[in-house]
């Protein structure tokens, strides 16, 4: 239907724009440049590549995220990188569950409009008690860490993305 037509249209104008040279890499890289500009001769292609690469290597958010969730507790006796393991794959098992119940209240023609804030206000409040349960912690030590765990959150997806983004046009 029209999402297809849409999706074709916006294929067709990368195709055109990296032909004509008026989308430009420059990763300081000419040979990664390249690599690049030829994947993105055959958009589908280069967007299924990725697709597939963030599939493969989805694990990666782990070993990402580790670093940023030790920083919050470094100096607190008793909790192992084995704990902070455990509790990220708890989190990124709820986000995950989280994004198909999204993806499926999108089917129906106005559900995320009504139900977008009471699902993310859901993830924030399952982040807060994830927090303090899993950790133990006091309503501030929690309450101040939410925050904290937002932004390295977001820090260590925009990381996942740029490697699969990379690793998709690349390998």
């Amino acid at each position: 239907g029209a999402a297809a037509q849409h999706e074709g249209a916006i294929y067709d104008q990368i195709r055109a724009s990296t032909e004509s040279g008026e989308f430009k890499v420059d990763t300081g890289w000419p040979m990664l440049d390249q690599k690049i500009r030829k994947k993105l001769l055959n958009p589908e292609l280069a967007i299924y590549k990725i697709q597939n690469t963030a599939d493969n290597f989805a694990f990666l958010l782990v070993p990402i995220s580790l670093p940023f969730i030790w920083l919050m507790f470094f100096w607190k006796r008793g909790v192992t990188l084995f704990d902070h393991t455990v509790y990220i794959l708890y989190s990124l098992s709820f986000v995950s569950i989280l994004l198909i119940v999204m993806a499926l209240m999108a089917l129906i023609p106005g559900a995320m409009g009504f139900a977008l804030q009471p699902v993310l206000l859901g993830a924030l409040a399952h982040s807060l008690f994830h927090l303090k349960g899993g950790y133990g912690l006091g309503w501030f030590s929690a309450l101040w860490r939410l925050p904290v765990q937002l932004l390295f959150s977001t820090i260590a997806l925009v990381i996942f993305l740029l490697v699969i983004l990379i690793l998709g046009l690349v390998g």
